[in-house]
């Protein structure tokens, strides 16, 4: 970029900032699309591997396919759940969030039971009934769903996982903690 004339060396250093945040967010995109494309690549694995281990083994051990089963299901479960969140990321970029009283001690408790079911830690269950905010049903959803996830990933085994929801000194409070 040229000192001089001032105007164009102006003009020259924003273009140079326009360029340099692009790149930045070029980056940040091809990040994203590596990590997505890692975090479904582990479940397919497991999925295929137990496929395979029925298939090799099923006949002569039946006692393999209940519980390569589960696993087929709690993973294609982990990745429906992948994929449901990257669908609200792409499409949180293109529309208006829509905000509407919504009762997050329903949102919580259903999510909650849910995941009872397809977690591997015990889940424990601490929602204050009838706590309503304003919100969109879908987004606190994604929320919550996002916390249990990391929790039961990054969590040591046989420890549990509390989902609880309370309001105190006029706040409401969502929080998942785990050990």
């Amino acid at each position: 970029v040229p000192d001089s004339p001032q105007e164009i060396k102006e003009l020259g250093d924003a273009f140079n900032e326009l360029l340099e945040a692009q790149n930045q967010r070029l980056q940040r995109e091809k990040d994203f699309v590596s990590n997505a494309s890692h975090e479904l690549k582990t479940p397919i694995a497991a999925i295929r591997g137990n496929i395979n281990l029925i298939k090799r083994h099923g006949d002569k051990h039946p006692d393999v396919i209940p519980e390569s089963l589960g696993f087929i299901d709690e993973e294609s479960l982990r990745m429906q759940n992948l994929i449901t969140n990257l669908l609200h990321l792409s499409r949180a970029d293109r529309a208006d969030l829509v905000l509407e009283k919504v009762n997050l001690s329903k949102i919580a408790e259903q999510i909650g039971n849910q995941y009872q079911k397809a977690l591997a830690h015990e889940l424990k269950l601490s929602i204050t009934s009838n706590l309503n905010i304003s919100g969109n049903t879908d987004t606190l959803k994604q929320i919550i769903v996002a916390l249990l996830d990391n929790a039961n990933k990054y969590s040591p085994e046989d420890t549990p996982i509390a989902l609880a929801l309370e309001k105190k000194a006029g706040k409401i409070r969502l929080s998942v903690k785990d050990l």
